[in-house]
């Protein structure tokens, strides 16, 4: 599991301290911050970077995030399997071509069914 962050202050000292705080370091293995990236998440050159470190296609990323465009849309159109779970907080609407999931739970059962082969495939 990775982070793909475009947070313009909190360099990765940062965001492992606060993982770290909340117990989650741990179940990270990457983290893509746009300060070291120097590409926001929402470019294609972003994703492409993120899956050339992973030694993967864009196709076999996963991304869950609460904004529309830079977490749903732009990874979509490179193939990623983009989903938005939207917060309280999030303004973003939802548009045609992207799903919504409820829960961090419901993404993470999602990728597991996404990662099995169907039969006759």
């Amino acid at each position: 599991m990775c982070i793909a962050t475009n947070a313009t202050i909190s360099r990765r000292p940062l965001i492992e301290l606060a993982l770290e705080r909340v117990g989650l370091r741990a179940y990270i293995n990457h983290i893509f911050c746009f300060t070291e990236m120097g590409q926001r998440n929402e470019s294609p050159d972003f994703w492409l970077a993120v899956a050339k470190r992973l030694g993967v296609k864009p196709s076999a990323l996963a991304m869950v995030g609460d904004t529309l465009e830079p977490d749903a849309l732009a990874p979509q159109r490179l193939g990623v399997l983009a989903r938005l779970c939207p917060t309280p907080a999030s303004r973003e609407k939802c548009s045609d071509g992207v799903c919504v999931v409820g829960s961090l739970s419901e993404f993470a059962r999602l990728v597991e069914d996404a990662a099995v082969p169907q039969a006759g495939q």
